[in-house]
């Protein structure tokens, strides 16, 4: 019994040790081809409203 708890808890280690070389193995890193044509959306601080909240009554729910 002791043994076995042994070699788990040895097996555990390296598991550790190993464990994020792994990961980097087997992740995947997609490159991404061709430009972003994204457009800077200007916007009028005079345009924007303030959305109206109405109070809900809580003794009516």
């Amino acid at each position: 019994m002791f043994r076995m708890l042994f070699y788990l808890i040895i097996f555990y280690l390296i598991w550790k040790l190993i464990e994020p070389y792994l990961k980097n193995l087997f992740t995947s890193n997609p490159e991404v081809k061709g430009s972003s044509d994204q457009k800077n959306i200007k916007i009028n601080p005079n345009d924007i409203e303030d959305a109206s909240f109405k109070e809900i009554d809580d003794s009516k729910s």
